[in-house]
Parts: C-alpha cells; sequence; structure tokens
C-alpha cells in the first residue's frame, strides 16, 4: 500500500477546457475577455476553487517560459474535457489551430463518449474557401456541431472590459461546458462506484495512516466511528479520500455500499450487484439476495485476485447486528480485499466481533480547520495557492475554527460562504456567528455528547441560514430545490424530479433573463453541486445524495415540499408499474424503492397504489429492501386483515417465489386466507372477489406440481369468481381478461387429463380476446394478450389437429411481428415473437424441416441481438441457450459438427448460470437438459464422453428431486437421465443398466398412480415398461412380454380415451409392434394379428400426416415387420416391402443426412428389389446411390 502522506488542498493541474484560436481574432483581445468570463461563471464550482485559472486553459495566461511550449500544449489538450473552438476565417488559416484539432481527435475516447468539442462562430466561413481536403475535413468537422453563434458581439476592435451581452452568453456557454465536463468525468471514472468526492480535503494524516495499517491486515476490518452521535465530522469523507488517493492499488475496484439499517452482510452485499460491470446477474437470485449476495463476493474476490486489490466500503451502519462475528464473518479474510466501515455506533455497540479495528475520528483540530478555511480564500497576488488577505483574518480563522469545534460541515459551509462573499472578512464572519449567542464550546468537552451535538447543530443552523438566504437572493429558486430535495430519501434524490417539480411549482425558473439566456436551473443545479449541498449519488448524473444535518435543518417546520414530493413518487410508482412495454432505468427503481417506506410508513393504504410497481422492482432489485419494507408495513399494521395486508403478504410470496418456494407458498397462504374472509364478509364487493381471485391462482400455481388436484379445485373456485365478475360488469376490461386468464389457468391444469374440455375452455378464453382485440384493435396489451390465448389452443390441438394448430400459430406469429414491428425497441415485444418463431418451428419440424430451422435460426438471431443489448439479462441467456439446443437438434443428422458446437454453447452457457447461481431450480434443469443433449450428440462417436455427460446429468437431476420430494416435474426430470445412462451401460453393465431402468419405471409408474388421467404420466409409464422389458428379453422372455403386454394395454386405453390424440395412436402402434416381436415366434399368428393392427394406424397417420417424417417412418417400420412374417415372394409380402420402401424413401427426403434411416431405407429397398417386383432396377439404383451417400457396403 503506497504511504500516506499529510493532507492539505493541492490544487489539480487538470485543465476542464482548452480554448483553440487564432491569434488575429485576439488582437483587441476579445478572446482574452471571453476567457475572463468563463472563469468568472466557473467561480462557483468549488472543485476548482483553489486554482480557478486551471479550468481553463489560455496560452496566453498559461504556458510557461522556459519549458517546451508545444509539449506543454499537447498535454493540455491530452487532459482537457472540451476543446472550445473559436470560429473563424484565420481559424481555419492556422497551422497552430489545425495542429490543435488533431491532437485533440487523436485522443483515445470510446462510443459513448461525449464530443468534447464546442464551437463558438465568430464569423461565416465556406468549406470552397479551404485549400484541400484535408482542411475540407476539418471544416465539416467543426461545422457538424451545433455551434454557439457569437457573430453579433465578436469583435476585433480593442476591448477593456466584458460586454453584458458577451457575460450572458458565456453563462449558456458556461453551464453547457459543465455539463460536458460532468458527463466526461463519469466516462472516464475509475474501476468502482466510489463518487470523486470533496477537492478541499485536509488533515486526517494520523487517521489516514490507522485506516491503511487496518485494511493491510487480512484479518482486520477498518471501522471509522466517532464520538457517539456526532455526524457531519467527515467519517464518510475520510474512507473516501482514502479510496480516491489509492484508486491505482485498487485495480479491482473501490465500491462503496449505503448500509443503514442492514443487518445481515450477504442481503447488503446484494445491493451491489448492479454496480458491477460484466457480472451475470443470476436470474432466480433477483428475488434471493442471500443468493445474490454470496455471488457478489465471489465475484469482488474474482476481480481483487485477476485485476488487484479491491476496497469495499459499508457506510454508515446503523445496526450493531450487522458487525458481530456471524455477519463479519462472512468477509473473507485475505490480503486482495480490504473492507472498511464508516459508523456513528459507539465502541460498545461492535463489541460482537474480533476482526473489527476502530480507527475513532475526532473533529478537524484547529490547524486543520485553519487549513480547510484558506482552501477557500482567493489565490494570492501573482500566485496559484489561496491565502488569507491579512495577519487579521488569519487569526480571526484561528478562532473561527476553535468556535466550530473541528465540525467538518460547519467548517465547509462557512468557507463556501467566505468565498461567495469576498467583500466580508474572517474577521467580520466571526463577529457575525459571536452575534447569534454562539460561544466556544471549551466549557462542553467533558465528554458531554449531548451538549456537543446540540452546540453543533446551532452552529449549522446559524451558518446554513445565512448561506441559504444570501443563495436565494443571488440565485431565486436555488432554496425551493434544497426543500425539495431535504424530503427525499437523502441517499437517493433524483435530479430529473427536482426538475419536474421546480417546472411544477416555480416555473420562472425556467424563464430566459438577461443574465440566463435558457433560465437559471443549470446554473442552480451547478451551484448547489459546486457548493456541496446536493453531492454525486449512487448513479452519477442522475441522482445526488445531501448530508442528513443538511437535509434536517431544510425541513424542521414540517415543510409543505413533503406533500408534492409524496404525489409526484406515487405518480412515477404508478406510470412505471402501468407501462410494460419499456425497461424501466435503474435510478428511477432505486429511488422509488429509497422512497417507498417513507411514504407507506406515513400512508400505508398507499401501497393499494402500487403492487404493479412492486413486482416490476422485484425482477431487477437484488437486494431485500422490499421484502423489508413489506414485513416492516405488516408489522406496522394494526389490522393485517385488510387488502393492504393482502397486499403485503402477497407481493412478500412473490419476492420468494422463485427461491424459496415454501416460503412463497406460506405468504400466499397468508393473503388466501385474508382474502377469503374480506370476500365473506364483503360479498358484494368487486375489488375483494377479484383480489380473492388472484390469491386463489397463486397458491394454484405453487400447488400444481405437487397438489394437482388440490391445485384444480383453487383453480376452479376462481373461474366460477371470475365468471361472476364478468356477469355483474359484463363490459369492464379488466374482469375480461381475468377471466380469459383463469380459463387459460383451468386449460392448463386439465390439457392432460380432460384435453376435450381444456379445449373447451382455450376456446372460449380465444373469444373474450378476440373480441377485445376487435373493439381495442390498437391496444397492445390486447394484441400480446390474443396470442397468448392462440398459442395456448395450439398446444392442445397439435396432437389431435396439427392442422389448424399449425394455422393458430401462424396466426399469433403473424400479431408477434407486427408488435415487434411497432415496438422495434421494446425487449418484450421481440422475447415474445420468438418464442412465437419457436412455437410454428416445433410444429413443423417433422413436416416442413427446411421452415422450421430457418425459424428457428431467426428466433436464434433475435435472442443474440437482445443478449447483446442486455448482457447481464439471465433470462436472455436462458432463452439464447434454449435457441441453441433448437437449432442444433434441427442440424443434429445433417450437420453433426455444427450441431454439436451449439449444444455446447448452450451447454457452456447453462453452466454459468447454474454455477452463478446453485440454489436456482431452473437453472438446474435446464443444466440437466443440456448435458443430456450433448450427450445424445456424442453417444455414437465418442460414447464414454457422453456417458460422463449423462451421468453428470443424473447426479444434477438427482439433487433437484432430492430438493423437491413432492415435485412432480423434478421427478419426471429424473427418469431422462436414468434411461440415458442406463442406454449407454446396457452393452457394458446389463445388471446396472437394469437397476436404472427399473428405478425409473418406479418413478414413473408412482407418477402414472398419482396422475391416473394424465396422458404425459401413461406415456411415461408405457415408455419405462418398455425399457426394463427390452432388458428382459433375452434373460426373462416372459417377464418381459407381460411388461409389454401392459404397456399396450395402457396404450390402447389412451386411445379408446383420447381418440383424436394422433401421438397416442403413434404410441400404440409401438407397444403392438414390441408385443409382436415378443410372438414372432412363438405365436406367429397372434403376431401377424398385431402387426396388421399395427399398420392400419400408421396408414392412417400417414394419410392424416402427408409428408410427415414421423409418420412415415412409423409406417415403414410396421410394414416391413408384417412383411417379414409372411412367406417370400408372397404378393402381399411384395407389397408391404413396397410401401416400406417407399415410405423410407419419402422420409428420408425430408431428412437427406439421417445414418440410421438412411441404413433403413437401403436394406429394405433391396430386401424388395430382391423380390424382382417389374421395378426392380429403379430400387437396386436406389440402393446404389444410399451405398455412395452413406459408405454402406453393398450386400
Amino acid at each position: 500500500m503506497p504511504p500516506t502522506s499529510p493532507e492539505n488542498p493541492t490544487p489539480s493541474r487538470r485543465y476542464s477546457v482548452f480554448v483553440s484560436y487564432s491569434r488575429r481574432d485576439d488582437a483587441g483581445e476579445w478572446v482574452k475577455r471571453l476567457v475572463e468570463a468563463l472563469r468568472d461563471a466557473a467561480s462557483d464550482d468549488f472543485d476548482v476553487h483553489f486554482d480557478p485559472d486551471k479550468e481553463v486553459f489560455f496560452d496566453r495566461d498559461d504556458l510557461r517560459l522556459g519549458r517546451n511550449w508545444k509539449t506543454q500544449l499537447a498535454r493540455a489538450i491530452r487532459e482537457a474535457e472540451v476543446l472550445l473552438v473559436c470560429v473563424s476565417k484565420p481559424y481555419f488559416e492556422s497551422d497552430f489551430c489545425l495542429w490543435e484539432f488533431q491532437e485533440h481527435e487523436t485522443k483515445p475516447t470510446g462510443p459513448d463518449d461525449p464530443p468534447g468539442l464546442v464551437p463558438l462562430l465568430l464569423e461565416d466561413t465556406a468549406r470552397d474557401d479551404q485549400p484541400d481536403e484535408e482542411h475540407q475535413r476539418w471544416h465539416d468537422r467543426i461545422h457538424q456541431i451545433q455551434a454557439h453563434d457569437l457573430r453579433k458581439l465578436f469583435t476585433r476592435m480593442a476591448m477593456a472590459a466584458v460586454p453584458e451581452e458577451l457575460a450572458a452568453q458565456v453563462q449558456v456557454l458556461s453551464d453547457e461546458l459543465y455539463q460536458q465536463k460532468q458527463e466526461h468525468r463519469r466516462k472516464t471514472a475509475a474501476i468502482g462506484n466510489l463518487t470523486r468526492g470533496t477537492s478541499r480535503f485536509v488533515g486526517r494524516t494520523r487517521e489516514l495512516t490507522q485506516l491503511g495499517d487496518a485494511l493491510e491486515s487480512p484479518s482486520t476490518v477498518g471501522v471509522v466511528t466517532a464520538v457517539r452521535g456526532l455526524g457531519g465530522i467527515g467519517k464518510t469523507e475520510l474512507v473516501r479520500h482514502y479510496g480516491n488517493r489509492h484508486r491505482g492499488h485498487y485495480a479491482g475496484g473501490i465500491w462503496q455500499i449505503p448500509a443503514e439499517g442492514a443487518r445481515e452482510m450477504l442481503p447488503l452485499l446484494a445491493r451491489l450487484a448492479p454496480d458491477l460491470p460484466g457480472f451475470q446477474l443470476p436470474e432466480k437470485a433477483q428475488g434471493n439476495p442471500e443468493l445474490t449476495g454470496r455471488h457478489v463476493l465471489m465475484e469482488l474476490r474474482r476481480r481483487a485476485t485477476i485485476g488487484g486489490h479491491v476496497l469495499l466500503i459499508l457506510d454508515n451502519v446503523s445496526e450493531p447486528a450487522l458487525l458481530t462475528d456471524p455477519q463479519v464473518g462472512v468477509l473473507p479474510q485475505d490480503s486482495d480485499m480490504h473492507v472498511a466501515v464508516t459508523t456513528r455506533l459507539g465502541t460498545e455497540d461492535f463489541a460482537g466481533s474480533s476482526r473489527l479495528k476502530q480507527i475513532h475520528l475526532q473533529g478537524l483540530s484547529i490547524r486543520e480547520s485553519v487549513s480547510l478555511l484558506q482552501a477557500f480564500q482567493p489565490s494570492s497576488s501573482g500566485g496559484h495557492r489561496a491565502a488569507f488577505r491579512s495577519e487579521d483574518d488569519r487569526a480571526a480563522a484561528e478562532e473561527l475554527a476553535e468556535l466550530l469545534d473541528g465540525f467538518t460541515l460547519a467548517v465547509e459551509q462557512a468557507g463556501v460562504y467566505l468565498s461567495t462573499h469576498p467583500e466580508d472578512t474572517v474577521r467580520d464572519y466571526l463577529n457575525h456567528l459571536r452575534s447569534q449567542n454562539l460561544t466556544a464550546s471549551d466549557t462542553m468537552l467533558d465528554d458531554d455528547s449531548k451538549t456537543r451535538i446540540e452546540h453543533r447543530e446551532k452552529l449549522l443552523s446559524v451558518i446554513l441560514d445565512q448561506s441559504l438566504t444570501d443563495l436565494e437572493h443571488t440565485l431565486p429558486g436555488s432554496l425551493q430545490v434544497l426543500r425539495l430535495a431535504a424530503v427525499m430519501p437523502p441517499e437517493s434524490i433524483p435530479w430529473p424530479w427536482l426538475e419536474e417539480l421546480t417546472k411544477r411549482t416555480n416555473p420562472e425558473v425556467f424563464e430566459p433573463t438577461p443574465q440566463f439566456l435558457k433560465g437559471r436551473w443549470t446554473r442552480i443545479r451547478r451551484t448547489l453541486e459546486g457548493r456541496d449541498l446536493i453531492t454525486e449519488g449512487r448513479h452519477p448524473g442522475a441522482t445526488g445524495r445531501m448530508h442528513r444535518l443538511i437535509a434536517d435543518h431544510l425541513k424542521t417546520h414540517n415543510p409543505p415540499e413533503t406533500d408534492l414530493v409524496d404525489e409526484l413518487i406515487i405518480q412515477k410508482l404508478d406510470e412505471l408499474g402501468a407501462d410494460s412495454t419499456k425497461a424501466p432505468r435503474l435510478w428511477e427503481i432505486d429511488s422509488l424503492v429509497d422512497a417507498m417506506p417513507h411514504i407507506l410508513q406515513r400512508s400505508p393504504e398507499l401501497l393499494n397504489l402500487v403492487p404493479d410497481f412492486t413486482r416490476i422492482a422485484l425482477k431487477y432489485l437484488t437486494d431485500t429492501r422490499i421484502a423489508i419494507m413489506l414485513q416492516n408495513l405488516i408489522n406496522q399494521l394494526s389490522n393485517a386483515n385488510t387488502r393492504v395486508g393482502f397486499l403485503a403478504q402477497s407481493l412478500l410470496g412473490d419476492s420468494f417465489r422463485d427461491i424459496e418456494p415454501t416460503k412463497a407458498f406460506k405468504h400466499y397462504q397468508e393473503s388466501l386466507f385474508i382474502c377469503r374472509n374480506l370476500f365473506e364478509t364483503q360479498p358484494e364487493d368487486l375489488q375483494a372477489q377479484r383480489d380473492f381471485t388472484i390469491s386463489l391462482n397463486k397458491v394454484a400455481d405453487i400447488l400444481k406440481y405437487s397438489d394437482p388436484g388440490q391445485a384444480l379445485r383453487h383453480y376452479r373456485e376462481s373461474l366460477t369468481i371470475c365468471r361472476h365478475l364478468l356477469e355483474t360488469q359484463p363490459e369492464d376490461l379488466q374482469a375480461q381478461r381475468d377471466l380469459a386468464n383463469s380459463l387459460d389457468n383451468m386449460a392448463g391444469m386439465l390439457q392432460n387429463s380432460e384435453p376435450g374440455r381444456a379445449l373447451e375452455l382455450c376456446q372460449e378464453s380465444l373469444t373474450i380476446r378476440r373480441n377485445l382485440l376487435e373493439t381495442r384493435p390498437e391496444d397492445l396489451q390486447a394484441q400480446r394478450d390474443f396470442t397468448i390465448s392462440l398459442d395456448n389452443m395450439a398446444g392442445i390441438l397439435k396432437y389431435s389437429d396439427p392442422t389448424q394448430a399449425l394455422k393458430l400459430y401462424r396466426e399469433s406469429l403473424t400479431t408477434c411481428r407486427n408488435l415487434a414491428a411497432q415496438l422495434p425497441s421494446d425487449f418484450r415485444a421481440r422475447r415474445d415473437l420468438t418464442i412465437s418463431l419457436n412455437n410454428m418451428a416445433g410444429i413443423l419440424q417433422n413436416s416442413d424441416p427446411g421452415q422450421a430451422l430457418k425459424l428457428y435460426q431467426e428466433s436464434l438471431t433475435i435472442r443474440r441481438n437482445l443478449l447483446e443489448t442486455q448482457p447481464e439479462d439471465l433470462q436472455a441467456q436462458r432463452n439464447l441457450a434454449n435457441s441453441l439446443n433448437n437449432v442444433a437438434y434441427m442440424l443434429k443428422y445433417a450437420d453433426p459438427e455444427q450441431a454439436l458446437s451449439f449444444y455446447q454453447e448452450s451447454l457452456t452457457i447453462r453452466r454459468g448460470l447454474a454455477r452463478t447461481q446453485p440454489d436456482n431450480l431452473l437453472a438446474l434443469r435446464d443444466l440437466t437438459e443440456s448435458l443430456n443433449g450433448v450427450g445424445d450428440m456424442l453417444r455414437d462417436t465418442y460414447p464414454e464422453q457422453a456417458l460422463s455427460l449423462y451421468q453428470e446429468a443424473l447426479t444434477t437431476a438427482r439433487r433437484l428431486a432430492e430438493r423437491l420430494p413432492g415435485n412432480i416435474q423434478a421427478q419426471r426430470d429424473l427418469t431422462i437421465p436414468l434411461d440415458n445412462v442406463a442406454d449407454m451401460l446396457s452393452n457394458i453393465d446389463h445388471e446396472q443398466a437394469l437397476k436404472l431402468y427399473q428405478e425409473s419405471l418406479i418413478i414413473t409408474r408412482s407418477l402414472a398412480e398419482q396422475l391416473p388421467g394424465d396422458l404425459e404420466a401413461q406415456r411415461d409409464l408405457t415408455l419405462s415398461l418398455c425399457n426394463v422389458a427390452y432388458m428382459l428379453e433375452n434373460s426373462d422372455p416372459r417377464q418381459a412380454l407381460n411388461l409389454h403386454r401392459e404397456s399396450l394395454v395402457i396404450a390402447r386405453r389412451l386411445v379408446e380415451t383420447r381418440s383424436d390424440n394422433l401421438q397416442a395412436k403413434r404410441d400404440l402402434t409401438v407397444s403392438l409392434n414390441n408385443v409382436a416381436g415378443m410372438l414372432h415366434s412363438s405365436d406367429p399368428r397372434q403376431a401377424l394379428n398385431l402387426y396388421r393392427e399395427s399398420l392400419i394406424i400408421a396408414s392412417f397417420l400417414a394419410e392424416r400426416l402427408p409428408g410427415n417424417l414421423q409418420a412415415l417412418w412409423d409406417l415403414g417400420i410396421s410394414a416391413v415387420r408384417l412383411a417379414q412374417l409372411l412367406p417370400t415372394k408372397d404378393p402381399e409380402q411384395v407389397s408391404l416391402l413396397r410401401e416400406a420402401a417407399i415410405s423410407f424413401r419419402g422420409a428420408l427426403a425430408i431428412k437427406p443426412e439421417h445414418q440410421e434411416l438412411g441404413d433403413l431405407s437401403y436394406h429394405v429397398a433391396l430386401y424388395y428389389a430382391y423380390c424382382d417386383p417389374d421395378d426392380r432396377d429403379e430400387w437396386f439404383t436406389y440402393a446404389d446411390e444410399l451405398a455412395e451417400r452413406f459408405g454402406f457396403e453393398e450386400d
């Protein structure tokens, strides 16, 4: 660690503005007067107050004799944020000006950096007057930027002073330069989120050394504290200054977190997640602050290891619980990651951890206070260093320092006042303070904290009163802005809100005047920032922060601004909650969430107005602020059985739903209990009825994977109430939407057990949404809802009426394309389009795989673009992985190398997601899918690798099933890798393979018993029966036959109950063929009958699904197996072989590179040709083509 050194105000040598001009234009010193006006306008920007001349580089003043002038110019241009160009004919004729422009243009910049070029138009110039292409390009570049028109004010005549007109124009120019300077500094900030802090830091040498020593020790945490209860003495500023001085040492970043109110370390660290560039925020961890905090800590340690040291600052800790061993123990003990804490707690409050090393901060010493006061004084004649104007002023400064008792905030504000009133001496100011009955505190220093606090509060009050009164006099409107800011959360004061409120309450601030041609707003903001009344906030440029003591002073009289701010915040909450078409800005979310607890504490009933915003905020926040706010609100309620209580419980459930479903379920049940009581006591209250349906649906959403029967009862009760609500208010749009949603919920539960009823419900939902769209064709939400209904209905029809399903999917896709075209920048509209593309591709992949591949690829392209625009969006990463799998599946046989590449890319993404969110159940489930997918690609060429992947998938699936013991989907997911591993072991470890298949069968049999009417569960059972039967066909053929027959019984029953389900019919052909195969030798007649039955069904399916790959394949299999039981060259056998050959050839035309299909088609073509039919030559030729294509050895 670099050693600390005594701190004195040191002028920065960097310039903000470089003035580029032709000497001919300054013949009458016009440019010199311009620079004077700029420097005067910057005089209130105290970050350059120590050396105001250095704000603007002007070569006549700033070139130093005895040094290379060109080197000085080049350095000044390189360091300046802005090149101010005085555009004139002589300017474009000057080789020096061209060189300065070229030096500026060669500075390294990023794509989002501000241009850094501000032209001042002194006189008209023409491109055609330029002598060559280089000068013309120079001329074009300058004129691309809107210039400040100073033509009426420019003169080459002698000028002794700055004219008023020029001063007014320069004021506008100065405000623009200030904004560009701030933007430049934000863009070029070092790694981390630490703000720059004051440029007037003085003294504290001993404390800085102590802090450095504490941070150097890997076992200690540096805690900067003060006399109990004292604020405003510079705890945060000390740590911030230390960090800023040692930025080079902390190459991994300096990260500051507001810690007031925090009791637990990991949820506090979670607040840092949005600030970490490139950090992959886990999708589900957005509701899991503890898990997010753990990953933030891992990321900080990674940055410390790779990039250099990291400094973590926990600012303004207010809860002793945060500084106990269980919480501090979360922080690593290593030399690369340093942790500093600031707190007003006393030593006795943080005795709960042995790792804490206290740096006790007293007030400034008299010497340090005098140095700080001196920093605000004007520069001495001919020098750059601030100085008191007389020895009496220095003596008065020492007396003033004694009076201010080392109170840093008071010393700073006193210095600000003296700086803005050069006509007043320090002695004058001291006398004024003494006239207010302020006395030195020598008699109060006997560790009487209360007396000292009272004295300091009075000091600050007197100083601020005078400064603010004077500020309002010189810059009207400033005090009102400060009062508005004071009633906002002190750590989150959004400048756009202050501007909006000022326009409402004091519009004259924005009206032009001779002094402020574009109004006073920018000057007010600039002055408040310059005087540290509002400092830089967590979101630079968008938010500021105000010291608590200043805010308390401004709002002592219950200001009316509170109501104004509350009204604006409620408006913003409503606006953001109502508009779901655009992503909110993070500073808005942060500021609103910080503001909500104060508003709800005063008026809990306002929660009724903001549930939509709260649900949106839960998607973006990474910490516990909302959960804590809701829990505190519940604790505050004297009667929890109110709508506010219902909303708080329901929203708490939302916050836990994806990461702690058990806890979410508890809160949902609480909300349901409240709603049921409200519904029963207020049966005619429509809002109570609607709330009841919402609670029923949320509880059912959790139950449907563990207790589907109870979930169905809740959905049914919700549907009944929704129907009643619509009957009561038939024209109400929300009631219509609610009914459609409830119909969809019921249909989703019934689609596998009662598909006919599910279809009726989907049809009713679709009718409602189609009517809504017809009456409101421009309503984007109505369009989106309509596509959902189309997709839901198509999803049910795709196995019974694929033609109609395709029609519905196509209509949905058309609507989604239109929505995406209307909202080209809307993330959700483009995401919805990818879902619709995938639905269309899914239903086409067997009948038109070429078109399906194009649709999947279009979806993949969109999802890659979405992820590029939002690289930290976890859902976007997951969606991309899904699309990669889809395209890989379609390329599996046509381009296996490319398919494997896509599968592996998907697996890489999903491994990353699962690694960063190990408790995220969906991420783990996705990982098992990718492991299975890559294993499928490798099983034939690299079986050992495939087996390893399948085994990893099995381990992950077992972990999921253990964590969700009653979850039906987790049990189903476990059977997939069980079967895959068993498949790979079937030829090398028959006994182990059989055990795995049997374990899978136990699961599927249990699920089928739990869900007797569920098509999916019954199908899974038939597949597991077949798998075990295959393994027993040689060792225990009787048992194998029994299992195949059990599978056949189930398959027949499914066809009888689902006569319109084409998938059930196909499953029946498989079971028929399996039983027939077992009876091939022992009962050929029965086998023949079963094969004939299978062929009839397969022929029906091929006719019903023309051009369908699977249907053609199945028909070929049924035909060839039946043919094998018939006498050689029997006419029926020949006919069947021909049908099989034609079917396989048709299937191969759809999938020309499919190896297994090519093998089948080759051998059946030869088998048929050897029967000596009339077209034998055609089929021999075809077989030869296949042998050449696939490399078969001719039989």
